[in-house]
């Protein structure tokens, strides 16, 4: 199997993609870059003595990392619909309190047009191409350093609109030898629909991300057209049902023995 580095942009469906990595790679050869209470795990990972032993890098962080390594290390990552993107995170940071927007949020009880014009952050300004850029500018000079970062370093680009299709072609891309199955984490309560001033301000404040999402999902269609066939998509929708059945089995037999020692 490939050795990779999983540039995870919040928001993206990473938490799932974690999940099937950590089940395909030996925890000894995966460093994972957490954020613990606004804190990056990254200095430990470039304090590490012998970095080439890794063959997974993960989490979240900005392109550059790659410079760590002697050996090549390129890159996979996800991309989601700005609009769907900004929306989910504005909610998510909504209900963590101990995001460092939180307090923000609700002591001027901003809505998410609010939020939006009033937060000069790059994860929400942009956030996707100041990612894989590995620059946080905001001219079109980004998207053009993102696109050629992509077209360079990165072996795959997926979306998370489409996940069952981008997890066939990771799977094919970085030689996994079985199909991935997965059961949705992190999945959110449905949101109401946004409307046309949210959708608007999103779009203002996030112009190079939806360039960025428009020139991928062009060359992603291609890619699943050429690349994807039904017997794929089958195969996983099976291990996926496969995978659930068995949750839903496990949560029946172990909820009556945690109900016998809850206090």
């Amino acid at each position: 199997m490939k050795p990779f580095i999983f540039l995870h942009i919040p928001k993206n469906g990473g938490t799932t993609l974690h999940s099937i990595i950590e089940k395909n790679y030996n925890s000894q050869e995966v460093f994972s870059i957490k954020v613990v209470n606004e804190k990056s795990t990254e200095p430990e990972f470039k304090a590490l003595p012998n970095k080439d032993a890794i063959s997974v890098l993960k989490g979240h962080m900005t392109y550059g990392l790659h410079n760590n390594f002697s050996k090549q290390m390129k890159y996979v990552t996800l991309l989601r619909n700005p609009i769907d993107r900004i929306s989910s995170y504005y909610h998510f940071v909504k209900a963590l309190p101990h995001n460092r927007h939180y307090d923000r949020i609700h002591s001027n009880n901003l809505s998410l047009r609010e939020f939006v014009e009033s937060t000069p952050d790059g994860e929400f300004n942009n956030g996707q191409t100041h990612l894989i850029a590995g620059d946080h500018g905001n001219g079109d000079y980004v998207l053009q350093l993102a696109l050629e970062n992509i077209k360079n370093e990165f072996l795959f680009v997926g979306l998370v609109e489409q996940y069952d299709e981008s997890l066939i072609l990771l799977k094919q891309t970085l030689d996994w030898p079985e199909m991935p199955a997965y059961r949705i984490k992190n999945n959110g309560k449905k949101k109401k629909l946004l409307s046309e001033e949210d959708i608007d301000i999103i779009k203002k404040y996030n112009a190079l991300d939806f360039k960025l999402y428009e020139t991928i999902q062009t060359e992603f269609e291609k890619l699943v057209k050429s690349e994807v066939n039904a017997s794929d998509l089958s195969l996983l929708n099976r291990k996926k049902k496969l995978m659930d059945f068995k949750f839903a089995l496990d949560y029946k037999i172990r909820q009556p023995i945690y109900n016998l020692f809850k206090p």
